[in-house]
Parts: structure tokens; sequence; C-alpha cells
């Protein structure tokens, strides 16, 4: 009876020796993976910023030509020499 008891407490101290394993190489990771999505995320907010600096400019162009298609004297010349 007492070679069962010894048994049983060896199997539990090796399970718990090599589950504890498994729970710091599981942590290992997932520090690895916060890290990796950390910097895919200041990757999308540099990607963010220029594209915002792009649609500024091009807002910029799109008012400028908005004023030129607009502009009564520009049609006034077009007619003018169609005639």
């Amino acid at each position: 009876m007492s070679w069962s008891l010894w048994a049983f407490l060896g199997i539990c101290g090796f399970t718990s020796i090599v589950m504890g394993g498994i729970v710091k190489i599981m942590q290992i990771n997932k520090g690895n993976r916060s890290s990796d999505l950390e910097r895919q995320l200041e990757d999308f907010i540099e990607i963010a910023e220029q594209l915002r600096g792009e649609v500024a400019q091009l807002r910029t162009r799109l008012e400028t030509l908005e004023e030129i298609v607009t502009d009564p004297d520009l049609e006034l010349k077009q007619e003018l020499k169609k005639l």
C-alpha cells in the first residue's frame, strides 16, 4: 500500500513540474506575440499618418481644381475660343 502512495505522489510531483514548464513556455510565447502585435500596431499607425497626409494633399488639389473648373471667366474664355 505504501508503494502506491509513493508512486502517486511521484506522479503528481512530476506532472506539476511538467505543467509548470508548459505554463512558462506559453507565457513566453504570449509575450512574443504581444510585442509582435505592438510592432504591427505601430506600423499601422505610421501608415495611417502617411495616408492622412496624402488625403490632405489631395483635398487641397481638389479644391484648386474645383476653383479652376467653376471660374466664370474661364468658361467665357473657352466659349470665345470655340467661336
